[in-house]
């Protein structure tokens, strides 16, 4: 099954994932806007650390099918929304913008001082340029 599409009753096949937890994964996995790699399964709150190839016996994903953030155009309040970014790193997004103008790649953004290379790998999925 595609990790993207799987319900909450799918995703029990996981051994430790119960009722709860699997409602918990669907709703990450809502406001994520889709996993770009199964592990980030694991990032759900109590969940246990599933091994890559234990996820990949039952689910797969299918390219890329992660809700896109253009940071072109998207205000700080609707890119704050999203679990891996808090005010401060839209905000800091935003005003690079501002100051600067449009971004015309993606990885500029690692010129803003607090992306790291870690944070970028992590939100760069989630993040586009262009319409």
């Amino acid at each position: 099954l595609d990790l993207n599409l799987a319900d909450s009753i799918q995703l029990q096949r996981l051994q430790g994932v119960g009722p709860i937890l699997a409602r918990c994964a669907y709703k990450f996995r809502q406001a994520l806007g889709g996993f770009y790699d199964s592990t980030q399964l694991t990032q759900v709150y109590n969940m246990p650390k599933i091994p890559k190839e234990k996820i990949a016996k039952y689910f797969y994903l299918e390219g890329d099918q992660t809700l896109k953030f253009n940071i072109n155009t998207d205000s700080t309040i609707y890119l704050s929304k999203h679990p891996y970014f808090n005010w401060n790193l839209a905000k800091s997004i935003i005003n690079y913008r501002k100051v600067h103008g449009n971004y015309e790649a993606l990885e500029q953004i690692t010129s803003i001082k607090i992306i790291l290379d870690s944070l970028y790998q992590k939100i760069a999925p989630y993040l586009t340029t262009s319409e």
